[in-house]
């Protein structure tokens, strides 16, 4: 009975504070917007900067209670893809590589309006191993996706989860 009473005590001192997945948001933080992030490295395809400016906002749309508002938001995010390679992995007996190394490198500027000391800078990498024999450009859209997935949930838990 006491451990009712407990919950119920905090549900009601710590309302739009906390989750249970881990996100800490001021309830007087209400608004967002997502910058169109930039492309700012000539070896990535031109689209991915949009593609990753509305996976983000999919994230926050879907994680937070937060809205859109363009005009005066209290948290912004704003920033550019600045990397994007391709390398070799795992060479074989034969002088060749069996594999490849897509690596994509994210830079994220974080402004919180309401709450300066919680705004950051910070560039985000990962990468996606594919077979060397694959066309990149047939596996690319996938490959993005999963680097978007990740990428876009660091991004969001730094901004959002006070660890």
């Amino acid at each position: 009975m006491s451990k009712v009473i407990f919950a119920l005590i905090l549900s009601v001192l710590l309302p739009g504070c906390y989750t249970l997945n881990g996100i800490s948001i001021s309830p007087d933080t209400a608004t967002y917007w997502v910058e169109q992030f930039e492309v700012n490295t000539v070896e990535a395809p031109g689209e991915i900067g949009q593609q990753f400016t509305e996976l983000l906002k999919v994230n926050i749309n879907s994680n937070t209670r937060l809205a859109v508002d363009e005009d005066s938001p209290d948290v912004i995010f704003a920033g550019a893809i600045v990397g994007f390679s391709v390398t070799p992995e795992a060479p074989n007996d034969q002088n060749r590589s069996d594999l490849s190394r897509l690596t994509l490198r994210i830079a994220v500027e974080f402004t919180d309006n309401l709450t300066e000391a919680n705004s950051y800078q910070q560039t985000f990498t990962d990468y996606e191993v594919f077979p060397a024999d694959q066309d990149l450009l047939a596996a690319q859209d996938d490959l993005l996706g999963r680097l978007f997935e990740r990428l876009s949930e660091e991004a969001f838990n730094k901004a959002f989860s006070n660890w």
